[in-house]
């Protein structure tokens, strides 16, 4: 899922979020495939952000639910609930929580729903680059 190319993480910032402020930040990861979630999440928490983890779509909003977040990475592929789901319930109860969407399965193959005219939707390909996703993160949550 992960790719340790491009730049440098720590290139990246959220913004007016500092490296030392990353802490305060949450980040809830949702990703069926549980090795890679965890690998995200560590990666995550090594940059300075607080993560939650869920393996499937129901559990994202559990979690979502008794955590809270400030940003939402999800995949799009999960059993019980996918990604488009979880971004349509997200949706109705934080409009503009920003949102990162990983997918393997770009193009013809995935129907992304309502979710591919959303701007504040960012849509990542897998394997996704570690560095990407930083970068990706400072645009969307500022």
């Amino acid at each position: 899922m992960f790719k340790p190319d491009g730049p440098k993480p720590e290139q990246y910032s959220l913004g007016h979020v500092s490296k030392g402020k990353r802490g305060k930040f949450r980040v809830l990861v949702v990703e069926d495939e549980t090795e890679a979630a965890d690998t995200l999440a560590y990666y995550l928490e090594e940059e300075g952000y607080q993560v939650t983890t869920a393996y499937n779509g129901v559990q994202g909003l559990e979690k979502f639910h008794a955590c809270g977040a400030d940003i939402v990475i999800t995949d799009i592929r999960m059993p019980k609930m996918d990604g488009v789901e979880l971004i349509a319930s997200l949706r109705q109860q934080r409009p503009h929580l920003p949102i990162i969407a990983v997918t393997g399965h770009m193009g013809a193959t995935e129907n992304l729903g309502p979710i591919a005219g959303d701007f504040r939707v960012e849509v990542l390909k897998k394997p996704i680059s570690l560095s990407e996703l930083l970068q990706k993160m400072a645009v969307i949550c500022v």
